[in-house]
């Protein structure tokens, strides 16, 4: 909760999610709905729980137009169809780094 509120609250263009505590996805998905248009680089390195609904790809593509660097190795957060999804949404994308993906 407390990135989020700073999110709303600063004009963030780069956000780190730290290892631990594991972050919510719930809190995942406040964040990048406040980040919005200003997020370039999101860096989520490992447990986040599993988002309920559409998963981060499509997310992203929602609402983040001009993000530039994206890193997840966290699992269950990201599908085939999310990356398509960023891929068409994000066109200034340059840095992706994957470490799994769903179907």
């Amino acid at each position: 909760r407390v990135v989020a509120s700073a999110a709303k609250a600063c004009p963030l263009r780069a956000v780190g999610i730290p290892v631990d505590p594991p972050c919510a996805a719930k809190e995942l998905a406040e964040i990048i709905q406040a980040t919005g248009k200003r997020l370039e680089s999101l860096s989520i390195p490992s447990r986040v729980q599993p988002l309920v609904g559409p998963d981060l790809g499509a997310l992203l593509a929602e609402h983040c137009p001009n993000l530039s660097t994206l890193c997840i190795n966290s699992e269950k957060v990201l599908t085939g169809n999310g990356v398509m999804k960023l891929m068409q949404s994000c066109l200034k994308l340059h840095t992706l780094e994957l470490a799994y993906v769903q179907g």
